[in-house]
């Protein structure tokens, strides 16, 4: 990392997508820590993760009908687990909510019924460090 970042300053880094392809039980929690325990203060994380959803699920198995080979494995989580991802960090406003509800610009175009979409984004910043206060 340090070949490529400064790890003094801060820098965002982003899992959109990613942790629906770690299981629990290959600890997604801990692939998380090991990110974010070496980020300095200031910097962020970012995530976005699809839902628990019936619908989602039959949309991803869509792709075996296509024939483009077996449905990759997913986890599907809610809300409230993509959230615990974000333990010990700073949520920035609006906090973990349906990516159409994520700081829309005025005049943006919102689906019909923002609060029914299954996939989640949230931002969140490294704060004050305890070991470095």
């Amino acid at each position: 990392m340090s070949a490529v970042l400064d790890s003094s300053r801060p820098f965002a880094v982003l899992m959109t997508e990613l942790l629906l392809h770690v299981p629990d039980g290959e600890d997604p929690d801990g692939l998380v820590s090991s990110y974010v325990d070496v980020l300095p203060e200031g910097s962020y994380l970012a995530l976005s993760h699809f839902g628990e959803d019936a619908q989602v699920l039959s949309g991803f198995q869509i792709f075996e009908g296509l024939r483009f080979g077996q449905f990759p494995a997913v986890s599907l989580r809610s809300r409230e687990r993509v959230e615990s991802f974000f333990t010990g960090l700073d949520l920035v406003e609006p906090g973990v909510v349906p990516v159409p509800l994520w700081r829309p610009e005025p005049g943006d175009e919102v689906v019909r019924n923002p609060s029914e979409v299954r996939m989640y984004t949230g931002l969140a910043r490294v704060g004050r460090r305890a070991d470095t206060a």
